[in-house]
């Protein structure tokens, strides 16, 4: 009987952790928006991010925007027509690497293969920010 409960136990800790988990966005930190070519936005990963021109996001509008963001359902995937890597540093201080939608309202965790949908509600205040710091970025790149 010990054996049958410690297979259990085994089996529901492997399907625990292989499944991945929702980021928790209040707990994110150091998040930055890069100059990555939209053609290089799945290419380069996060540990690459450094040779990247790049600015400073604020934490706080970041954890607004994305606390009530709804995960998609595995089988749920968009096509992509522009977008901007960011990054934060999860709790461990490891670097995250996130693709952000130019248009669609929608971000994109490469590691777990997720998408996270903006409420809509959020929306237009999401595109405002993303875009304002998206032009300064560029701004900083000319200079």
């Amino acid at each position: 009987m010990k054996y049958i409960l410690a297979i259990i136990g085994l089996f529901f800790l492997i399907a625990v952790t292989a499944v991945g988990q929702e980021i928790a966005w209040d707990e994110t930190t150091k998040w930055k928006i890069y100059a990555v070519p939209s053609k290089g936005a799945f290419k380069f990963p996060a540990d690459t991010l450094h040779y990247f021109k790049k600015i400073e996001l604020d934490d706080k509008a970041m954890h607004e925007y994305l606390k009530d963001a709804t995960i998609w359902p595995k089988e749920k995937y968009s096509v992509w027509m522009g977008s901007f890597v960011s990054a934060f540093e999860n709790v461990d201080g490891k670097l995250k690497k996130i693709i952000i939608s130019s248009y669609g309202g929608f971000i994109y965790d490469g590691d777990e293969k997720r998408y996270y949908e903006i409420p809509e509600s959020k929306r237009e205040g999401w595109y405002k920010y993303i875009n304002e710091k998206a032009a300064e970025l560029n701004a900083k790149m000319i200079c």
